[in-house]
């Protein structure tokens, strides 16, 4: 039975638990990296940067250049592939261990331009509350609820400091809010107009202890939505790394309604990153096989169905005159069949010839399949078609020069494209 032979792979339970663990590292440590990139890109957004510029723009513009240039000095974080399948943990290791080597060195860039400006008296305001409170707009810090002490407000004091502490607490909701955060705007606007109503009220001094329970229910909603935010930003920047490594380009986070709707997202994305990379594993283990029983690699390729899915395609010449092509795609299926190598239609002769081929491959097939089962990849029988001269193909060789063991699933993840196809 020597017609083209369908069969679906399979990989060993513990090997595809090892692919896993592989994804899931490489997604880890590609999210770990983009967030150290985040904080940068967000001081240089912040205030200090602003008043730095506004000290001088050209020492202003000579930090920024000195900290891009300390980003792109950042390792990227190595894909998984087949050289590295079971160093990988070390090799990932190495590459982050390297970035925090080397974001430490930016972080203390940045220490030093805020020390230089707390030192010229620009970020010092002489009330440790306004500093405090500045963090807790900032960031989302505080796990447990915010009391009175921890921002430092006086309530018990004199009844003007209380008001400037309202009116200033009013202004930064308005000033902090993060631009497209709907949520958050609504509750900075509500927020404010209360505190200012307390901060105006000629009976302030009898109503402390009710703007104190504001300014903590303000204050814990506040970094409630940070949380929030922060959270869907982490989430996002999840989806932008599954995006790239499907090769799609990735929705604009205001598309997303919820955090829900982009975990659902980001499933289906690590879905189809399973089943691509579970595709290049197998073409890979395929490849060696081929490669080990003394076949030619000629060449291969990635292309893609109409339907946006992928497989495999590659050659291996076996003579003069054949050769195997095999395809894979990402439901497991692999299909190997006897091809003529040349260019123009089969002839009659050909047509022979591919037919002795065929009772030919019929003996080394199982020898493929056992080679395969020993690397951890399982083939079971779909459809084993009998040899016949309507099964000839025919294929013009172009020979890859110094073609070996190609690694898939490096390669797509690279930067070559992928090929359209269009095929059903």
């Amino acid at each position: 039975m020597s017609g083209p032979k369908l069969s679906q792979a399979e990989i060993e339970r513990r090997q595809r638990a090892r692919l896993e663990n592989q994804r899931e590292e490489y997604l880890r440590g590609a999210a770990g990296l983009q967030q150290q990139k985040d904080q940068i890109c967000q001081w240089l957004a912040g205030e200090a940067f602003q008043k730095l510029r506004g000290e001088s723009t050209a020492a202003a513009d000579a930090v920024r250049r000195e900290l891009e240039e300390g980003m792109s000095r950042l390792e990227e974080i190595p894909v998984p592939d087949m050289q590295t399948l079971d160093s990988y943990p070390g090799t990932l290791a190495q590459a982050e261990q390297k970035n925090r080597e080397r974001f430490s060195g930016l972080e203390r860039i940045i220490q030093r331009e805020e020390q230089r400006l707390a030192a010229a008296g620009q970020r010092q305001s002489g009330r440790k509350w306004e500093e405090r409170l500045s963090r807790l707009i900032q960031y989302a810090e505080v796990d447990r609820p915010t009391a009175s002490g921890v921002i430092g407000f006086d309530f018990d004091g004199e009844i003007q400091e209380l008001r400037g502490q309202l009116f200033w607490l009013a202004r930064n909701l308005k000033e902090g809010c993060i631009p497209g955060q709907k949520r958050m705007r609504a509750l900075s606007e509500k927020g404010s107009r209360e505190l200012e109503a307390y901060a105006s009220d000629p009976n302030l001094h009898s109503r402390r202890e009710q703007a104190k329970l504001l300014v903590e229910k303000l204050l814990n909603e506040w970094q409630e939505e940070l949380r929030r935010i922060r959270s869907m930003e982490t989430r996002y920047n999840e989806y932008c790394i599954l995006a790239g490594v499907v090769h799609i380009s990735p929705r604009p986070a205001e598309d997303f309604a919820g955090e829900k709707e982009l975990d659902k997202e980001i499933k289906r994305l690590k879905d189809i990153y399973r089943r691509k990379d579970e595709m290049d594993y197998i073409a890979t283990q395929i490849n060696e096989v081929m490669i080990e029983l003394g076949y030619q690699f000629v060449s291969s390729k990635v292309l893609r169905r109409k339907n946006g899915s992928e497989y495999d395609c590659s050659l291996y010449q076996a003579d003069e005159e054949a050769g195997v092509s095999i395809y894979t795609d990402e439901s497991g299926a692999v299909m190997m069949q006897m091809t003529m190598l040349g260019e123009g239609a089969a002839t009659k002769e050909e047509e022979e010839i591919s037919y002795q081929r065929q009772l030919d491959f019929c003996s080394a097939h199982p020898d493929i399949v056992e080679a395969l089962a020993r690397k951890g990849v399982l083939l079971k029988q779909v459809n084993y078609l009998p040899p016949s001269k309507k099964y000839t193909v025919k294929r013009q060789i172009t020979q890859e020069s110094g073609a070996k063991v190609v690694d898939r699933r490096r390669r797509r993840r690279g930067k070559q494209k992928v090929r359209s196809m269009q095929s059903s």
